[in-house]
């Protein structure tokens, strides 16, 4: 099977950061899928000594034009336009604030969309309607469940970690790429949730292809940011193969540690690999 795993930073010095974070933690941890074709595209020129930082890895770097200047983290969309990516069996697109901890199997196997149903409704599903409206089209019922919250919701996901086959590049991608430059167009219709913008236009360009999914739980997409849920529960007693750590990074650039023991141990295990790196 053919793959092409990426992401897209910002030129500064946080986005370029996780990057690195990012593709150190496939390369090590991804199992059987540590030396898949890994893609770090940078929004601009990328500097010799960014450059060099990513292909020490064994990373393809390339600059990639602006998607918006009005909603940065449609960036994203930019890898799925690569070459590469068109031409792959499976692509997996993932935020630069993720750090693979265990081999993300799951990814490579099921429907033409794989990915995990929002942590909690970000984007309300009344707003929700209301888009689905403005581009008329016919809303999904709310079948499904918010990962944290346990909300209904229409299919509704975390942009943060998608897994498409080559049927959803030529389908579905090219869709969500309109529906994403018609939304920011609007962009007021989601209110105070417009930093969401990419993942309410997902659930539009689902709808009008009509892709199948497979959703994800939260070991594929860990949210670290909740942190108040006991640790006897779900969310506390998973063992993530994925996570989603956001801001939580201390000022050595070590992830901060959560209250949870299972992810609490992923994290130190990947801390421990950084420093090791360091010292050689």
């Amino acid at each position: 099977m053919t793959l092409a795993i990426g992401c897209v930073a910002e030129p500064t010095a946080k986005y370029l950061d996780q990057a690195e974070r990012l593709l150190q933690s496939w390369r090590w941890f991804a199992g059987r899928y540590a030396n898949a074709d890994f893609h770090v595209c940078v929004v601009g020129d990328v500097a010799v000594r960014d450059r060099g930082r990513y292909e020490k890895y064994g990373a393809h770097v390339r600059g990639v034009s602006r998607f918006s200047a009005r909603h940065a983290a449609s960036n994203k969309l930019r890898f799925l336009e690569l070459a590469e990516a068109r031409d792959a069996e499976r692509v997996v697109l993932l935020d630069c604030d993720t750090i693979v901890v265990q081999e993300p199997e799951e990814l490579f196997q099921g429907e033409p969309l794989i990915a995990k149903m929002a942590d909690v409704a970000t984007v309300p599903t009344a707003v929700l309607h209301r888009i689905f409206a403005e581009f008329g089209v016919p809303p999904p019922p709310a079948s499904c469940r918010c990962t944290v919250s346990d909300e209904p919701t229409i299919p509704y996901f975390n942009a943060g970690v998608l897994s498409f086959s080559s049927r959803a590049v030529k389908e579905l991608v090219p869709e969500w790429i309109r529906c994403n430059r018609m939304l920011i167009e609007r962009i007021d219709m989601l209110e105070e949730r417009q930093g969401f913008c990419e993942q309410a236009s997902l659930s539009v360009a689902v709808a009008v292809t009509g892709t199948p999914f497979t959703a994800l739980d939260n070991r594929l997409n860990f949210p670290a940011h909740f942190q108040d849920r006991p640790v006897t529960s779900p969310l506390g007693q998973t063992d993530p193969t994925i996570i989603h750590y956001h801001w939580l990074v201390d000022d050595q650039g070590r992830l901060q540690g959560s209250p949870y023991p299972n992810v609490n141990r992923r994290i130190e295990a990947f801390n421990d690999r950084v420093a090791a790196e360091r010292r050689v």
